[in-house]
């Protein structure tokens, strides 16, 4: 939640991102390197996470222009 916020604050204005888990992905990950390190990639690294395919933006709302 913080570095999504971070993220949002850099960009400027309200911003509001749904994202989609890739459950398949994710647990792979959890079997390669544990819950522990999936969560805290999750938790503090959205963009690195959308990367390696865990998540994907399902919805990006902003302010109107």
């Amino acid at each position: 939640m913080d570095a999504a916020l971070r993220l949002a604050q850099e960009q400027g204005g309200n911003r509001a991102v749904g994202w989609r888990a890739n459950d398949e992905a994710i647990e792979r990950a959890i079997a390669a390197r544990g819950e522990a390190g999936v969560a805290a990639l999750l938790r503090t690294d959205p963009a690195a996470a959308e990367a390696e395919g865990l998540i994907s933006q399902a919805v990006e709302r902003g302010d109107p222009a």
